[in-house]
């Protein structure tokens, strides 16, 4: 006999597998529950490749009607595989996991009675010297007609070969309906993020409406954390942590006052600036953001806003200054601020300069209408204390101003620093360009027109990649003024084409929607240091199908592997993703984390 594929754990027939574990992969429905067929693995969840690689597969029926007669299949990409019997009545038969790869193997089953349909699960062998790489992967249903919450698990991928997930199953949860008040009983609109305690990542969005307080989410059936940001005025936003679908009401009361005032380096106080508290919550691996309600500036500098502390949380404030200061926006963060305390908000001295009288140039000729923002990030200009805790506050300046028709700017106040100019002559058209400003304000800013720049997308063996997409994300001054990502998709022979801002950084992002590579990225590239040919990562395909448990297949899915102990804006960045087709399978190339030598085995 022949046989076919295996996959990465066990595989419970009519019932589906967990995520990375093997599972159904034929798409076919369910057999009666008279003639439920399951298959386990020894050694499960999976093998190691080679000559000696003996794996048995045991079939499982549940109420079998008569004496049943087992037909096996194992192929490996599609090539049929020796099959042995471990049993005179082919129950369990045994095949050699020689090679690294998804075996899959099928059972079909007759006996008299019901009919069991072909039962096909996939398991995985892989590299004896293959590197282990933890990632989450996280599955979202479509919009409208998959009635299911998102979900978020971790795996582990092994370099060196391809290997299946098997079936992914989308639980339905719970469908939740709820409210938001007061703790005097008022009815509250609100914002509300409900994160599982099982992948908070993987979490749902909803909002509760002032009219009635009533709000309504799908879930999982387990407790969350939930974010609620309140549109009402006087109430702090909060987690409540320990929620659960059996207790859907949430209370919201108006935390705690902290005050302070915001003064320049002589003291004075400045009104009319915004300020919020955040609280930097790790719940796990995650981390949230818990805002305070937002206050703005009394003539005296004074500032109160309402916020819910978490103990154990770092404080961040963030200072907007009002519109025509020249000041930055300040932001500091500590866990030791004393909040029972004033907190005092301080500017350090700069000068400001007025920007009236500049000419906006392209090629020396004036720009009529050009936007210039006057950008910078700067470590220290400003102070934040609250009780004996004082920590430097770094500045972050963005200051528009708009050319006449004749190309000159008007009297706009930006500080006396080595800032950078980003002009936009047009949508779409802009340039970066130097404004120091320190002993003086420039005649002119010229801004040089976007420069036309090429590069070949290649697999990692060099051969180029009809298909692949370059996306230039904005770094550096570029990234401060806002402006927008670029694309381009590779031709025929490879070559990607992008019209790109002189003076600019850009982040290159490759990817491959065909899934030839994984994705790479280039940091800190300039129109000048742009190569002419990039590598996609070499690659491992990882596979699967998603259903929910009653074994409707899912299409149109998003599916995407996250990597696993990262923070930041990486923790929400995908290191490959991929949509579902029609029947519920997905392949995604991921990054292979290569092999090592394996060491020699000394002998006892």
């Amino acid at each position: 006999m022949k046989a076919a594929a295996l996959a990465l754990a066990l595989a419970l027939g009519a019932c589906s597998s967990g995520l990375g574990g093997a599972g159904d992969d034929d798409g076919s429905p369910d057999a009666p529950s008279s003639c439920g067929i399951a298959i386990n693995f020894d050694p499960t969840p999976q093998v190691e490749a080679g000559p000696d690689a003996v794996v048995r597969a045991i079939a499982v029926i549940v109420n079998p009607t008569g004496v049943p007669t087992f037909t096996w299949t194992v192929t490996r990409g599609g090539a049929p595989q020796e099959v042995t019997a471990a049993q005179a009545d082919f129950s369990q038969v045994t095949f050699v996991a020689s090679e690294v790869g998804t075996y899959r193997v099928t059972l079909e089953v007759s006996q008299p009675g019901p009919t069991c349909f072909p039962h096909t699960v996939e398991y995985n062998a892989v590299s004896a010297t293959g590197n282990r790489q933890d990632y989450r992967v996280r599955v979202v249903p479509p919009l409208g007609g998959v009635a299911a919450p998102p979900i978020e698990r971790a795996i582990q991928i092994t370099g060196g070969g391809n290997a299946s997930l098997g079936k992914v199953a989308l639980d339905p949860g719970v469908l939740v309906t709820g409210t938001v008040r007061s703790s005097a009983g008022a009815n509250v609109g609100a914002y509300l993020r409900f994160m599982p305690s099982a992948g908070r990542d993987a979490y749902v969005e909803t909002f509760s409406t002032a009219a009635n307080a009533s709000y309504s989410a799908r879930v999982v059936n387990q407790t969350h954390d939930v974010l609620v940001v309140p549109s009402t005025p006087g109430l702090a936003p909060r987690v409540v942590q320990n929620w659960f679908p059996q207790a859907p009401a949430i209370t919201l009361d108006a935390g705690t006052a902290v005050s302070g005032t915001v003064v320049d380096a002589a003291n004075a106080p400045i009104a009319g600036a915004k300020v919020r508290l955040t609280s930097v919550l790790a719940l796990g691996q995650t981390v949230v953001e818990v805002p305070s309600t937002l206050a703005t500036t009394s003539a005296t500098g004074a500032f109160t806003v309402r916020a819910a502390l978490e103990p154990n949380a770092t404080v961040r404030f963030d200072v907007t200054p009002p519109a025509g200061s020249g000041l930055a926006r300040l932001v500091g963060a500590s866990g030791l601020f004393d909040l029972g305390a004033q907190v005092q908000v301080k500017y350090a001295g700069v000068a400001t300069r007025s920007l009236a009288g500049t000419t906006v140039r392209r090629g020396g000729a004036p720009v009529a209408g050009a936007k210039v923002i006057a950008v910078g990030a700067f470590p220290a200009l400003g102070t934040i204390a609250a009780g004996p805790t004082a920590v430097a506050a770094s500045g972050e300046l963005r200051i528009e101003a708009v050319a006449n028709g004749a190309g000159v700017l008007p009297d706009v106040a930006v500080p006396a620093l080595d800032l950078d100019a980003v002009v936009q002559v047009a949508p779409g058209d802009v340039a970066v360009a130097d404004l120091n400003l320190t002993a003086q304000v420039p005649s002119a800013i010229d801004a040089p027109a976007m420069v036309q720049v090429a590069t070949v997308l290649q697999a990692f063996d060099g051969a180029p990649m009809k298909g692949a997409i370059v996306d230039a994300i904005p770094a550096g001054a570029l990234a401060l003024a806002g402006a927008p990502e670029l694309q381009a998709t590779a031709g025929a022979d490879g070559t990607a084409a992008l019209r790109v801002a002189a003076g600019g950084t850009y982040d290159l992002h490759l990817r491959d929607p065909f899934n030839r590579g994984a994705a790479s990225v280039v940091p800190g590239v300039t129109p000048a240091t742009i190569a002419a040919s990039y590598p996609l990562s070499k690659s491992v395909t990882i596979s699967g199908s998603v259903e929910l448990s009653t074994g409707q297949v899912v299409g149109g899915a998003s599916v995407q592997l996250l990597c696993a102990a990262c923070t930041g804006v990486e923790r929400s960045r995908p290191v490959g993703e991929a949509a579902t087709r029609l029947d519920g399978k997905f392949d995604i190339a991921v990054p292979d984390p290569g092999t090592m030598t394996k060491p020699v085995r000394k002998a006892p």
